[in-house]
């Protein structure tokens, strides 16, 4: 393992602008070959064939939306109406964009109308990704370490909001609710119709600014003032408007979040296990069980990978300081998000009524 490391170490390089250093090839996630996860992203359309963490960036940053293309039996002159956008736009939407492409190869498949299963592999991402980062972390000395593990705790927490918060999953597990059928009905709707793209990219952007955070940990990568994914997406770069300057950062701010991947697979131990242990709680594969079914199973499998963020923020609470706010976020947080960004979510008044009991105790 030491030696592979060292190889891939060596192989790094220069990236232009920022100077940020870099590894220069993709490596397989853990527990998975080489030639498989290549072959994987080949044949699903994510990239003919140059597998550089340059181009792999580049790909990523066209989003999560499937490009719109001039369709190839229309003539160029031919007329396109209404009708035509709306089917073509129809089809397209049924299309994984470029990033849950990657995820399909890197993670385990996930069905692009599956929006639960999709948020419980970002939760799984997000695991994955916490663990290194704290081992990372408490494994280094630096004058920073206080600030950093501060910043990747909070990076955690909002990845863990915009996750759990369209999960009726996890929000009835985590949170001890009841759960309402008719709400989750109302609450798959919203997630339909009230700006599904610019969510999902918003959650992708949460997630990978905690790979970011690793490579910064890790050495690898100085952004200056580049700001990070989720605020160049959100446009909320220190609370102001949208600063259009950021828009080449894309390019080195996606290169580092593949870095903090890379970083993220080097732990076969437990990274080829949480590889695995993903696609057991995605692929739905039949398991020889014996016991009743849990009134909630997706629930309790959200709650087992939330255990494991919560004991790699533990870790980076004692660098942080007991001060800083834990990676779960709390009732109010909750309450608090959803009140600004989707005041007639479903389960937002049982949230209300929890947070208030639980101010009252």
């Amino acid at each position: 393992m030491l030696g592979r490391l060292a190889g891939i170490v060596a192989a790094a390089m220069l990236l232009a602008g920022c100077g940020s250093t870099i590894f220069t090839e993709l490596v397989r996630p853990p527990g998975k070959d080489r030639a498989y996860f290549q072959t994987c992203l080949r044949n699903n359309g994510f990239l003919p064939g140059d597998f550089s963490v340059a181009a792999v960036a580049q790909r990523l940053r066209e989003g999560v939306i499937y490009p719109e293309v001039w369709p190839d039996a229309m003539p160029a002159n031919a007329p396109f109406g209404v009708a035509d956008e709306r089917m073509l736009i129809g089809e397209l939407s049924a299309r994984p964009g470029y990033v849950n492409l990657f995820l399909d190869c890197y993670v385990a498949k996930v069905d692009q109308a599956n929006i639960q299963g999709r948020l419980l592999r970002g939760q799984i991402l997000t695991t994955l990704l916490a663990q290194y980062a704290s081992a990372s972390l408490i494994a280094k000395e630096k004058a920073t370490k206080s600030d950093d593990a501060a910043t990747i705790m909070a990076h955690i927490r909002r990845a863990e909001i915009l996750l759990i918060s369209l999960s009726p999953e996890a929000l009835t597990a985590i949170y001890g609710l009841k759960r309402d059928t008719a709400g989750d009905a109302r609450l798959y709707d919203m997630t339909l119709r009230l700006l599904p793209n610019f969510r999902n990219a918003q959650r992708v952007a949460a997630v990978f600014d905690i790979g970011i955070d690793i490579a910064r940990v890790d050495g690898r990568f100085i952004a200056g003032a580049a700001g990070n994914l989720f605020e160049v997406v959100s446009g909320a770069v220190s609370g102001g408007p949208f600063n259009p300057s950021l828009v080449p950062k894309l390019n080195e701010l996606f290169a580092a979040a593949v870095v903090g991947l890379q970083l993220a697979a080097q732990s076969e131990l437990y990274g080829g296990a949480f590889i695995r242990d993903a696609q057991l709680s995605l692929l739905d594969i039949p398991l020889p069980l014996r016991g009743s079914p849990p009134e909630n199973p997706v629930g309790e499998v959200w709650q087992a990978w939330l255990a494991r963020i919560n004991a790699a923020c533990d870790s980076l609470r004692g660098a942080a300081g007991d001060t800083n706010l834990p990676c779960q976020p709390s009732t109010i947080d909750m309450v608090n998000f959803l009140k600004r960004e989707y005041p007639t979510h479903p389960y937002l008044p049982a949230l209300k009524d929890k947070a208030a009991a639980e101010v009252r105790k």
